[in-house]
């Protein structure tokens, strides 16, 4: 599962739509579609029932939806931790050193 796969299919269950969550995250509508389809068709799921304009998670979306909120907050971690000199972490409440590798 890609990040940017990820962050589609995350934008569209937070705004409720697939236009709503392609505005959110600077991407076009049909970039976003194809993303969240990609998504559907790697993993032979559908994360999304869509009834006309109308979309809602499906029971495969509400399970996944969890997981994929963890694995957004563990990649931004990731980042910030990375980009931060010397390896100390703003996101969590004490600052830890931990060396280049451990």
């Amino acid at each position: 599962m890609s990040s940017a796969k990820l962050r589609a299919f995350l934008a569209v269950a937070r705004h409720g739509s697939f236009s709503a969550g392609a505005r959110a995250s600077g991407l076009s509508q049909p970039t976003l579609t194809t993303q969240v389809q990609s998504l559907e068709r790697q993993h032979n799921v559908e994360l999304f029932h869509r009834r006309g304009r109308r979309i809602e998670l499906s029971d495969v979306g509400r399970q996944l939806l969890p997981i994929a909120q963890r694995i957004a907050l563990l990649n931004w971690k990731r980042t910030t931790f990375c980009a931060t000199p010397g390896g100390s972490t703003a996101a969590s409440s004490r600052s830890v050193r931990w060396g280049r590798f451990m």
